[in-house]
């Protein structure tokens, strides 16, 4: 079960299969992303060390076609797991 991110919205969707872009009534469309993709983007550019990761924001929006507000969440989420997988 893979979790995607819209990258508009940040509505989050569940799901084992590719999730579809949804189009809501007030025009709104969402278009996902998976969690993985974003978290493999940090990854790779800390290891670059382009930036200070307190700085990715921005290179989420422009690589990754978030907004700022997604962009923000899903960097403090990978903050918040960074490491927890090498001490397991």
């Amino acid at each position: 079960m893979k979790k995607y991110i819209c990258k508009k919205c940040g509505h989050i969707v569940h799901s084992a299969s590719k999730v579809n872009p949804i189009n809501w009534t007030d025009k709104h469309s969402c278009v996902f992303i998976t969690e993985e993709v974003i978290f493999l983007f940090l990854d790779d550019l800390r290891e670059s060390g382009i930036t200070n990761m307190f700085g990715a924001t921005p290179y989420l929006q422009e690589d990754l076609e978030l907004t700022f507000e997604v962009a923000k969440e899903n960097l403090i989420n990978w903050m918040k797991q960074f490491g927890k997988d090498k001490e397991a």
